[in-house]
């Protein structure tokens, strides 16, 4: 059971659901500043598309349309993205397509990586999960690789993943959020400067 779910793997065996709960506080800078909190990160961009062509098979068009929405939405370029946070649920047509996507959009300079290997599919709180943790990587100034990703899937290969933890210099990340029946949505978060 420690070697699934394999996101990206050619030796993945599909999905493990898991539970969980994330809470990311949200409020207005103004608001975080009065109560002088420290503010972890702001959402500069968000983008959800509804893709109905098929319950089940992923959409690589419609993937790289929603990152590319939140990335209008948050007035960035593709180069200015640090991470990106996949959705890879380790089956097969969602790692390929989702794959396919980021290439299509970031070529293979950003790197890369599941949570899903550490924390299995959490399902609807799946996003919520990921964010925070994906928050914590922005604080902490590292990458978190994809757990049990030894041997890239050949339809996978054209992205960089992140296989071994490592520090990073990351301000701006995107985190995706594919489910069925076609809702995707992504969103941008960037690191904060307290003064």
């Amino acid at each position: 059971p420690q070697r699934t779910p394999r996101p990206f793997d050619r030796d993945r065996d599909g999905v493990v659901c898991s539970e969980g709960s994330g809470i990311i506080l949200l409020e207005s800078l103004d608001s975080a500043r009065k109560r002088g909190v420290p503010i972890l990160g702001e959402i500069i961009g968000f983008s959800t598309v509804s893709d109905p062509k098929s319950i089940a098979n992923p959409d690589v068009d419609s993937i790289e349309l929603c990152m590319r929405e939140a990335l209008n939405d948050a007035s960035i370029q593709p180069q200015q993205i640090d991470y990106i946070n996949a959705h890879a649920t380790a089956t097969v047509q969602g790692d390929v397509a989702e794959s396919a996507a980021i290439y299509k959009l970031f070529g293979n300079k950003t790197p890369a990586s599941s949570f899903k290997g550490h924390l299995g599919h959490t399902l609807a709180a799946s996003g919520s999960l990921e964010l925070c943790v994906l928050v914590g990587m922005l604080d902490r100034q590292c990458l978190i690789p994809t757990l049990n990703l030894d041997n890239v899937d050949e339809s996978c290969k054209s992205i960089q993943h992140v296989k071994l933890l490592q520090t990073a210099k990351l301000q701006t990340a995107i985190k995706n959020n594919f489910a069925l029946g076609g809702v995707n949505s992504s969103i941008v978060i960037r690191s904060y400067q307290n003064d």
